[in-house]
């Protein structure tokens, strides 16, 4: 990838310009896989309200869904129902939480090839 700034041919997929430390522009494919991995919010929201820890498995957290499931059905024989309600409620804010943590890039992430956090 070639410096607009000081014309200096750089790595594939590199961040800034290894020679003038300029940002480059960033390739569609990166962008297209990035995308790709993101979860909504939202949809993560609703499944988990429809089926407690059905918004777990959509982020991918089988274990952590399976146990909001199975802690809402047992709980809420064993309480008519109001441990239910909680586990329900608690795994949608979950769901959401990680969701959306998910499409929020970390620090770490923008961080340019050879920098670490703490130069950031």
């Amino acid at each position: 990838m070639t410096c607009s700034r000081c014309g200096n041919q750089n790595a594939p997929m590199s961040f800034a310009c290894a020679s003038c430390g300029a940002a480059l522009a960033v390739h569609a494919d990166a962008v297209a896989v990035r995308s790709i991995h993101e979860k909504n919010p939202n949809l993560a929201l609703v499944l988990s309200l429809l089926l407690p820890g059905a918004g777990q498995f959509y982020n991918g957290e089988t274990k952590k869904g399976v146990l909001m499931f199975l802690g809402a059905s047992v709980g809420g024989i064993l309480t008519l129902g109001l441990m239910y309600l909680v586990m329900t409620i608690w795994s949608m804010v979950d769901a959401y939480k990680v969701a959306n943590q998910e499409k929020t890039p970390r620090k770490k992430d923008m961080a340019p090839p050879g920098l670490s956090e703490a130069e950031v």
